[in-house]
Order: C-alpha cells, then structure tokens, then sequence
C-alpha cells in the first residue's frame, strides 16, 4: 500500500501581508511559520510517525523552506523541489496584489462553488489547479 502524506507549509509572509501570494511574489516563511516547522521537525526527531521514501516541495518559497526546515527529521532523504507541484497559480495580474486591491479590480469570487470559474483573471481555475 502506498502512504502520502502532505504538510502543508507553515504561516506565509504574504498572508501576513494579506497579499495574493503566488510564484512570482512569495517571499517564504513568516516568522511564525518557521517556528511552525521547527515545532514538526522536533516533534518527528522526538517521535518519527511517519516512513518516508521521499520528500517533495513545490518550487514556492514557503513550501521550500518548510522542508528544508523539516528535512533534519528525515535522516538520509533529501528535498526534491518539483516546479509542477504548486498552489493555485494566480497569475501575473493578480500575483502580489493586496486582498484590498484584488477586491477592488475584480471583486469578490465565488471560491467555494464553481471550479471552473475565474478566481484569478489570467490565472489558473480551482479545476486547472
């Protein structure tokens, strides 16, 4: 039987930011999403719950950064980054707005209902995602 299991990254700056925060405008880890990694890392130094074959992050700064942190606690694995395995890509139009500003030019989207609507205008649909 295979096993994935996802981490998703710690606290991002750009959601400190409150900004629209894709692969051209992250900026990685807050300083609370490091510590949020660094409480993973130590908790599976002092207790592995997991085997691993292999580690993966998306090219995002945040995703990164979260295994690189994490990694000490899977001894003899490395972090492979895959480009292809990322978030929602925004777009160049919406990627690094203020959530004010996007809700200026485009209003409120409806996320929760139609995955093959225009979330971010130029950017991927929940369905593309």
């Amino acid at each position: 039987m295979t096993r994935i299991t996802l981490i998703r990254h710690g606290e991002s700056q750009v959601t400190v930011n409150k900004v629209v925060g894709g692969p051209r405008s992250c900026v990685g880890l807050s300083a609370f999403g490091r510590r949020q990694a660094e409480r993973l890392r130590d908790r599976w130094a002092a207790h592995p719950e997991v085997e691993v074959d292999a580690v993966y992050s998306s090219a995002y700064p945040r995703a990164r950064e979260t295994g690189e942190i994490v990694l000490p606690s899977l001894p003899g694995h490395e972090l492979t980054i895959d480009p292809d395995f990322g978030e929602h890509d925004p777009g160049p139009d919406c990627d690094g707005l203020t959530y004010d500003e996007f809700d200026r030019r485009f209003g409120n989207p409806d996320w929760e209902n139609d995955q093959y609507g225009i979330t971010f205008p130029g950017g991927e649909t929940i369905a593309e995602f």
